[in-house]
């Protein structure tokens, strides 16, 4: 069966789909059969790997993504976002994700809007696990327990976790929010996981290509590595291999 990971947020601008291209890069180098659904009516992970946003996105043909610097690839699949998805709703994207699913890959990686809709909401009810990226601070931390709370509603045990990113290291408000993240919901973080600012990710979106391969030594690429071996022991998938050094 294909595992299912809802990338979500409760706004813009927190590496969603930063996150979801180097997962998928490191799961298909590891062998792993992905499918990236941009479900994000700007299309931003379409856009991240130079593409442009598809006009019907709900019937576009998937995309096989080329990457460099793989040398035991599974395959990267993409269903391309686009404006169409603004007006579609929950039946309608309950056939979008299907039409996913049955491309049989191990891994399907769903990358969603800044809002609480029907992609939001579908994704979530078919996923293994929801992971919420999330800036450092008090904002990040209720909008956490939102999507959370939206998250239990459709299925009690779905495991929902925080990464926190876009983090500037050894920081008051990052230990703050380590401990916040602990003290409201605990095992809910991934400890150790952090994904700094840095411009080595800025600049791999320019690149089109997502940060384990633009800076595959930066401090990005080896949170990406952490937070990709985790979920693996999670999910039950092959480990990404360790970063050359």
């Amino acid at each position: 069966m294909t595992q299912k990971i809802a990338i979500v947020g409760a706004k813009g601008g927190t590496t969603k789909s930063s996150t979801t291209a180097a997962l998928g890069h490191l799961f298909a180098a590891a062998g792993n059969d992905i499918v990236l659904v941009d479900g994000d009516p700007q299309g931003s992970l379409t856009r991240r790997f130079g593409l442009p946003r598809a006009a019907e996105p709900l019937s576009a043909a998937p995309i096989t993504l080329h990457l460099e610097g793989l040398t035991n690839p599974g395959s990267i699949r993409l269903l391309p976002g686009g404006r169409a998805l603004e007006s579609a709703g929950e039946v309608e994207i309950g056939e979008h994700l299907k039409r996913a699913s049955v491309l049989g890959a191990d891994l399907m990686l769903i990358d969603t809007p800044p809002t609480i809709g029907p992609m939001v909401r579908n994704a979530m009810a078919v996923a293994n696990l929801v992971v919420i990226p999330c800036t450092p601070g008090q904002e990040s931390l209720d909008g956490f327990g939102d999507m959370r709370a939206v998250a239990r509603e459709l299925n009690p045990s779905l495991p929902v976790r925080a990464l926190l990113v876009l983090a500037r290291l050894q920081t008051r408000i990052l230990a703050w929010s380590e401990q916040a993240f602990a003290e409201a919901y605990p095992r809910s973080l991934y400890s150790d996981i952090v994904v700094p600012h840095e411009v080595a990710a800025a600049e791999s979106g320019t690149l089109h290509v997502p940060v384990t391969i633009s800076a595959p030594k930066s401090r990005s690429a080896d949170a990406y590595q952490s937070l990709a071996h985790a979920i693996a022991t999670d999910l039950g998938l092959s480990v990404p291999r360790p970063k050359v050094a």
